[in-house]
């Protein structure tokens, strides 16, 4: 459970902010290059011409709508498990990163206690977060994106995604020696 913990806490990071994702992209084997207009085009709509969801509402939905029977469900969720969302940057509860940082929360539980949590990791997976990753790396590689990021920064992104969909698919993640 440390490494499922670590994993999520360490993808997480690239929604926290670019300075924490630079600090941590090493332990995945990422050469983090985005520089902060390119973060911001990416997670925090500076750039009209890119739109990546990044909540689960846009994701089950197919709209640009927040806040919606999703994010509460998602909500419930975060309750029943005893977690109380930061709000990242403003953004619902149903936010990408918030929910990695859910899951960190439950992988730590459970290693520090095995009993705490059944299987709610997979089942918050399987019920919100692989439609919220999924909406996020469609929408993160296309085309429209890669003409506004650096080479070098659209191959991260590229890396950064292949890790999302392995942790999601509950695959081996390489985590380097820094």
């Amino acid at each position: 459970m440390i490494k499922k913990y670590k994993e999520a806490k360490g993808l997480a990071a690239f929604f926290d902010s670019l300075e924490l994702w630079q600090k941590t992209s090493g332990a995945f084997c990422v050469k983090s290059s985005l520089t902060q207009i390119e973060y911001d085009d990416i997670l925090k709509g500076t750039n009209a011409s890119i739109f990546v969801p990044l909540w689960t509402s846009c994701a089950k939905t197919g709209t640009k709508l927040l806040c919606d029977e999703n994010t509460l469900e998602v909500i419930r969720f975060y309750k029943k498990c005893g977690y109380k969302a930061v709000l990242m940057d403003g953004n619902p509860a149903d936010y990408i990163g918030e929910e990695l940082n859910f899951l960190a929360y439950i992988y730590a539980c459970k290693a520090a206690d095995p009993a705490s949590f059944g299987d709610e990791a997979n089942a918050f997976i399987d019920a919100f977060f692989t439609d919220t990753a999924k909406n996020f790396i469609e929408s993160a590689l296309t085309e429209d994106v890669k003409k506004w990021l650096s080479e070098e920064a659209y191959k991260e992104l590229e890396a950064y995604c292949d890790l999302l969909k392995a942790f999601v698919s509950g695959d081996e993640i390489q985590i380097c020696e820094s």
